[in-house]
């Protein structure tokens, strides 16, 4: 979630901007939105000082595709950052 300052007050939901992925090394993967390997638009906002908090949602590797479609679904996230509704990966 992308955000022009700090959250203060618990509500995440004030977010300007939003990045859903998937991954089985959430950690590495993370890792490349942040030093500019990942998605472009999250390193740029990262790069120009927005703040940027990480959600992590556990699950089981069978279940990454469908919890991914899910949360851009609900985040609404095509309007975002992401360019696809999720699921790319054949697991």
């Amino acid at each position: 979630m992308i955000f022009d300052d700090f959250v203060n007050d618990n509500n995440f939901m004030d977010y300007e901007n939003i990045y859903v992925g998937q991954s089985v090394n959430v950690c590495k993967r993370v890792h490349t939105h942040f030093n500019g390997k990942g998605n472009g638009d999250v390193y740029a906002d990262i790069k120009y000082g927005k703040k940027v908090y990480v959600r992590i949602v556990p699950c089981g590797k069978e279940r990454l595709n469908i919890v991914e479609k899910e949360l851009i679904r609900a985040f609404n996230a095509t309007n975002s950052y992401n360019n696809t509704q999720g699921g790319g990966k054949k697991r």
